[in-house]
């Protein structure tokens, strides 16, 4: 339970990571 967790949790992280970067060098 607690890795499906954990992995939606780094999944969740690296995509908002993404999004920020993609916003900072798209203004």
């Amino acid at each position: 339970f607690w890795v499906v967790a954990l992995e939606e949790a780094v999944s969740f992280y690296y995509f908002d990571a993404f999004s920020f970067a993609e916003a900072t060098y798209l203004n």
